[in-house]
């Protein structure tokens, strides 16, 4: 399996977009946080990450130039569409991956999600205009998702993968295994759930 590009991700969310419903509220402050939250799950849930390049912290919460450029023409509004997800994207844990981050987080405003990220460790620790510590969102997202193993790894060596060993025959198990306690049960305990630990259970099958 070859690392993703964020692009390619953030067309995979671009495209899942049906605009026959007319729908589509993905601008590019949006789409930048999509990202970030699916490149810390797939930190956390698969060890891994899913695109290669660096998310900075911006006024507005976490960035990719690279994808912020490609789109800042639309400036605020919703960014249009024609690809089909089965175009972008063929694997199957990648898929999971992403659906799920996308029917979790997709349902937020973009002002929500850079709320959300204002309040989490990674872009609070972070300088401003500088990169946000995936070794730090790996933490921050096991975390959240209770999961206690820890890979232990420097942002250089990650970012530096050209492309991840093709023999990832369980990830879509890792995504599943790492579960926590099944929705209902959380709210029959009165838990307060964070939006990062409500899209792993749906991951599970909750």
């Amino acid at each position: 399996m070859n690392m993703q590009s964020a692009l390619n991700v953030a067309q995979y969310f671009l495209a899942k977009i049906d605009p026959k419903k007319n729908e589509n509220d993905i601008s590019n402050l949006k789409l930048q946080k999509l990202l970030y939250y699916a490149q810390g799950c797939s930190l956390a849930m698969l060890n891994r990450p899913l695109f290669k390049e660096k998310i900075k912290k911006w006024e507005h919460g976490p960035v990719i130039p690279e994808v912020y450029e490609t789109f800042k023409e639309n400036g605020s509004a919703p960014i249009p569409t024609t690809t089909s997800p089965e175009k972008v994207l063929y694997d199957d844990s990648i898929k999971e991956l992403l659906d799920t981050v996308y029917h979790e987080y997709g349902q937020f405003s973009a002002w929500r999600l850079r709320e959300m990220t204002h309040r989490e460790s990674p872009w609070l620790k972070a300088h401003l205009q500088k990169d946000i510590s995936l070794r730090e969102m790996s933490s921050f997202f096991k975390e959240t998702r209770g999961i206690n193993e820890v890979v232990d790894f420097s942002d250089d060596e990650v970012l530096s993968f050209e492309e991840v060993d093709s023999q990832i025959s369980d990830d879509l198990t890792s995504i599943r295994r790492h579960s926590l306690y099944p929705l209902h049960n959380l709210l029959k305990r009165g838990e307060l759930l964070s939006p990062a630990i409500i899209s792993c259970i749906f991951l599970n099958g909750f």
